[in-house]
């Protein structure tokens, strides 16, 4: 069932994905992104509010300061586990994932792969109360995929997308590139993961730029 409304999900938004091939890529400079967030918190909160609010009117360039400024907050972190929500969503029993989802959702709400759940958990319940709320999620998840799509094509380390959790990247691979399938993936340089994938235009080589991820594990250790 997830997996169907995944594929209707992955329909109704793939038109918004296609415009992308193109030859001048966002800069991100996360030197900037955490200057901002410390020396400015309030605008950096404000913006967050907006778009966890649902904001259409933010530009792209303000979704990539909300994404690629969330790693330096204190509530950032890469490598989060969601294994109630996991079991729950696993097994369709959306009544009991969402009301997780949401509470998850209010500490990360630049989770790719928790508002994509959200969405299936919210078509799945067909509770016209939550029609809002899935515009809400759909909304946010496109304006991420968005940004994370202005950084780069994916095709080098030089043009890799840039992601803030290794999450992220299957979001990528599987919903705009609609790869068939993961072939192998290696580690580069402590920065770059790279994956050989089968698209529906053969097989290619993408590059993810995960170096934000591997600082934050760094400072864990």
């Amino acid at each position: 069932m997830a997996r169907i409304l995944t594929g209707v999900i992955l329909f109704f938004i793939t038109n918004t994905f296609t415009a992308f091939a193109q030859n001048e890529f966002m800069q991100i400079d996360y030197a900037e992104m955490e200057r901002f967030v410390k020396d400015e918190r309030i605008e950096y909160d404000l913006l967050l509010t907006r778009f966890e609010q649902g904001d259409p009117t933010l530009s792209k360039e303000e979704v990539a300061q909300i994404y690629y400024g969330f790693p330096f907050t204190n509530e950032y972190n890469s490598f989060a586990l969601y294994m109630n929500i996991d079991k729950a969503y696993s097994k369709n029993d959306f009544a009991t994932a969402l009301p997780l989802i949401k509470q998850e959702l209010k500490k990360n709400p630049l989770s790719l792969s928790l508002l994509i759940k959200a969405m299936t958990c919210s078509i799945a319940l067909k509770d016209p109360d939550l029609q809002s709320y899935l515009e809400n999620t759909s909304l946010r998840y496109q304006q991420i995929i968005q940004a994370i799509l202005a950084t780069g094509n994916g095709a080098s380390t030089e043009t890799a997308y840039k992601v803030i959790c290794v999450s992220d990247e299957y979001e990528i691979i599987f919903k705009p590139l609609q790869a068939k399938s993961i072939q192998q993936q290696a580690i580069l340089e402590n920065k770059y993961d790279v994956f050989n994938v089968k698209l529906p235009t053969g097989k290619t080589k993408i590059f993810f730029d995960i170096s934000i991820s591997f600082r934050h594990l760094q400072q864990l250790q």
